[in-house]
């Protein structure tokens, strides 16, 4: 019966919601080394790419194209963004590349972004080397930012990672990341997420079914894996 409790635990993907006193101004730092998929929030757009192999966002000579963030806030605290750019392959054809750290300060399209910072392709560093840039205009700020990376022929191959030095602004109700459920039994199973809520209301419903089952402890802390008890099997 294991096989269905399991088919059965699947719509907890779509269960949890963020609860609290959360508000849009609510924010963490940012630290971010692409070691897993892409941020919630976070796009890219032409040959700019996630490489989870090599835990680094990348783009390939003779392709351009935008790494935009997720809303950030610039704080008293935390206010100089720090990330590393290098050249990782055709280091020698890097000067027809050019990169651009780029703000807006109102949505993600491409149009509303602003140059902050510019390199030439042949600035670009051959190793892996830290860039800064004070943000400190932009104190108090919801922003956000985009890292453009241009190829005027037929150029390098460039790489960014480890972004970091200014804070996330978290949503009102923060949606839960890495849903996962484990040590699956007949009667019970393991729920476990991650986020930046107060507090979770956890939720259930036998799969296809539209009626959720409300646990009667609806306010759950932030902290997993949490148990549920008191399932049951479903018929074959």
């Amino acid at each position: 019966m294991k096989r269905k409790i399991k088919n059965w635990l699947a719509v907890f993907l779509a269960l949890i919601m963020g609860l609290g006193t959360l508000t849009a101004q609510n924010t963490v730092p940012l630290t971010e080394d692409f070691s897993g998929v892409l941020p919630d929030g976070w796009t890219t757009t032409g040959g700019v790419t996630l490489s989870s192999e090599d835990g680094r966002i990348q783009i390939e000579y003779a392709e351009s194209g935008y790494l935009i963030t997720q809303k950030v806030m610039p704080t008293t605290n935390n206010h100089t963004l720090s990330f590393d750019l290098w050249v990782y392959f055709y280091c020698n054809d890097r000067a027809s590349n050019s990169f651009d750290l780029m703000v807006s300060t109102t949505n993600t399209e491409v149009s509303s972004f602003a140059s902050l910072l510019h390199i030439a392709g042949d600035d670009i560093s051959c190793s892996q080397t830290t860039e800064t840039v004070d943000l400190s205009a932009y104190i108090g700020q919801e922003i956000y930012l985009a890292f453009y990376f241009a190829d005027d022929g037929s150029g390098a191959n460039i790489a960014l990672d480890n972004i970091s030095g200014v804070d996330v602004v978290v949503p009102a109700c923060a949606k839960p990341t890495g849903l996962a459920v484990s040590n699956i039994t007949s009667s019970a199973a393991q729920v476990s997420w991650a986020g930046a809520a107060d507090s979770y209301q956890l939720s259930y419903a036998v799969t296809g079914e539209d009626d959720l089952t409300i646990l009667q402890q609806q306010y759950q802390e932030t902290l997993t894996p949490f148990l549920l008890l008191m399932l049951t099997q479903t018929t074959p």
